[in-house]
C-alpha cells in the first residue's frame, strides 16, 4: 500500500489525577503533530433522540514509532478541529512494524 502522509494529526492520551476530595480530573497529553494517510471507510446519518446524528468511520495510517505503542481505545485523535474516538490501533504485522493503522469514529451531533 502506498501511503500519502498528507494529513496532520495529533494523538491525545488521557492522564487522570485524583484530587484531595476524591474527584477524578482527566487531562489530555498530546503526542504530535504527526503526518498520516487518512481514508474514510463509511459514513451514515441517523435519527437518535429526535436529532439527526452523523457518524464517519476513518482509518489513519502513520509511520511506526515506539511513542505510539501506548495508543489504545482510551485515546483520541485530533485532525484540525475534529476529534475522533479511537476504536483500535493495529501495528503492521511482521518482525518490526513500519506503520500503525488507527481506526476511528468521528461523531458530529
Amino acid at each position: 500500500m502506498n501511503l500519502i502522509l498528507d494529513t496532520p494529526i495529533t494523538i491525545d492520551v488521557p492522564s487522570e489525577e485524583v484530587g484531595t476530595m476524591g474527584d477524578v480530573t482527566t487531562t489530555w497529553v498530546t503526542i504530535g503533530p504527526i503526518w498520516a494517510d487518512q481514508r474514510n471507510l463509511t459514513g451514515r446519518e441517523l435519527i437518535e433522540a429526535k436529532q439527526l446524528v452523523s457518524e464517519v468511520d476513518s482509518k489513519f495510517v502513520i509511520r511506526y514509532s515506539a511513542q505510539f505503542d501506548s495508543v489504545n481505545a482510551k485515546c483520541r485523535l485530533t485532525r484540525g478541529s475534529r476529534v475522533h474516538d479511537i476504536l483500535c490501533a493495529i501495528p503492521q504485522p511482521g518482525g518490526r512494524p513500519n506503520s500503525i493503522e488507527i481506526f476511528c469514529k468521528r461523531r458530529a451531533d
